[in-house]
């Protein structure tokens, strides 16, 4: 049966390293296929297409990109690989911070495509006010870089059919394992998944509003609880340890400074109600925004009808 598979991982890393992120899944990971790749670049789109991603990752570090999106797909009639689940195809968006390595300049002339002189705009606000962009900006600045941001979609085969989805979740960790590059550990990436991609929402960015002191706490603590949860194996223990049974600490093998912990799906309400889970969950505390008090009242009732972040914020 085949199913699908959402993953976000971020990076903090501003230098080189992070193109290791565009490495996931590894080469290990991978049969015969195809990729491609579309981004924006010095007021433009580029795309190119190999069957090697590496010819594809030394463009982008070349040009730089201030967004990307890469796909790859196997080739028909690939054997099958020894292994919980199979890659059949993927897509993923990157968003490179604004302070790295691989943000590309933004052409501060006017552009003579009009869609490419809108995303010219939008990313010309972005470069010179990060991480300010919403119409109450945090009342302090950043203390780290923003993250760049890993969003992926994956097609997944197993040899196994009607599998539930606890079963499921099981196969696309042991997958995960499996398909993480050797240089993860020093990306220091953190995130969170689950399959049949119920838990996408918005990118954690997104989710924090452009609040710097709430994006500041990113890798110390989630965005939110999920299914699947990856970050510092100290701050997954953490967690382990205030839900005991209730979760799964698992080993990522060669990388002792990254875990994963497995919840159950039937079980994320119920936790996300718990008070402990707020000792490990980004608090979005209005009063660090700029807004007039009925404003941020309106802010607050409008974040409490909705269960899935309720618990999370503060008035």
């Amino acid at each position: 049966m085949t199913f699908k598979l959402y993953l976000e991982l971020a990076s903090r890393r501003q230098d080189d390293v992070l193109v290791d992120l565009l490495r996931f899944p590894g080469e290990p990971a991978l049969s015969e296929g195809a990729w491609s790749a579309r981004w924006w670049s010095d007021g433009r789109t580029r795309r190119k297409s190999a069957p090697d991603r590496e010819v594809i990752l030394a463009e982008i570090k070349e040009s730089g990109c201030n967004e990307l999106t890469l796909s790859w797909r196997a080739a028909s009639g690939t054997p099958s690989m020894p292994m919980a689940a199979q890659l059949l195809g993927l897509e993923i968006q990157f968003s490179p911070s604004f302070t790295s390595s691989l943000w590309a300049s933004v052409p501060t002339r006017q552009l003579k495509s009009r869609q490419d002189e809108r995303i010219r705009r939008t990313f010309s606000a972005a470069d010179s006010a990060p991480g300010q962009i919403l119409a109450f900006p945090s009342a302090a600045k950043a203390k780290l870089p923003a993250p760049s941001l890993l969003e992926c979609s994956f097609e997944l085969q197993c040899d196994t059919k009607d599998l539930g989805e606890g079963d499921l979740q099981k196969r696309a960790i042991d997958w995960i394992r499996f398909a993480v590059p050797r240089s993860f550990d020093a990306l220091d990436a953190f995130g969170y998944g689950c399959v049949h991609e119920r838990c996408r929402r918005m990118n954690m960015a997104a989710s924090m509003g452009g609040v710097s002191t709430w994006s500041d706490q990113l890798g110390e603590r989630f965005e939110n609880i999920y299914p699947i949860l990856v970050g510092g194996t100290e701050l997954c223990l953490r967690v382990k340890s205030g839900l005991g049974e209730g979760c799964s600490l698992i080993d990522i093998p060669n990388q002792p400074g990254t875990a994963i912990v497995s919840i159950a799906p039937e079980d994320i309400s119920e936790i996300r109600q718990e008070p402990k889970a707020k000792d490990w969950v980004v608090i979005r505390d209005l009063s660090a925004l700029n807004a007039p008090a009925a404003t941020l009242d309106e802010m607050y009732k409008r974040s409490a009808a909705v269960p899935a972040l309720a618990p999370f914020y503060k008035r």
